[in-house]
C-alpha cells in the first residue's frame, strides 16, 4: 500500500509533521519562516525538505518543482496571533498583517491541488 504525501505549510517546528507521520502520512515538505524553529524542525525531521521562507515569495509551483510529486495533503497552521480574543484583552485592535496569511494556503491549494481535495470535489 502506498504512503500517502503531505506537505506541511507554517510548519513551526514541526508538531503537526509528527501527527501526521504518526498518522501514517510521508510528509515531503515544509515550510516555515523562523529561524529557530527551523532549526528545530531540520533535527526532528531530517528527511522533510525544508523551504525557510516568507510564504507569500514562495511559490507552489517551486515547491512542486522541487518534490516531483503527487500531492495527497496539504496542511498547515497559518498563525492565529490576530484571531485570538487575547489580541482584545490586550488592547491591541486593528488588523493584523498575519491574518491574510490563510489566503497564502489557500493560493497553495489552488495549484497543488491535493488528492483530498480533488477527491472531495469530483464527488459533486
Amino acid at each position: 500500500m502506498r504512503q500517502p504525501k503531505a506537505i506541511d505549510l507554517f510548519s513551526g517546528c514541526g508538531g503537526l509533521t509528527l501527527g501526521l507521520t504518526q498518522a501514517g502520512f510521508r510528509v515531503v515538505g515544509a515550510v516555515e519562516n523562523d529561524s529557530l524553529a527551523v532549526e528545530t524542525y531540520k533535527a526532528n525531521h531530517k528527511r522533510v525538505v525544508i523551504w525557510e521562507r516568507d510564504i507569500r515569495k514562495l511559490t507552489a509551483a517551486e515547491v512542486m518543482s522541487r518534490l516531483k510529486i503527487e500531492l495527497d495533503l496539504l496542511a498547515g497552521c497559518p498563525p492565529c496571533q490576530g484571531f485570538s480574543t487575547m489580541t482584545t484583552l490586550n488592547v491591541r485592535i486593528g488588523q493584523d498583517e498575519q491574518n491574510d496569511l490563510v489566503f497564502e494556503f489557500l493560493r497553495f491549494v489552488r495549484v497543488l491541488r491535493p488528492f483530498a481535495l480533488r477527491f472531495r470535489s469530483s464527488r459533486r
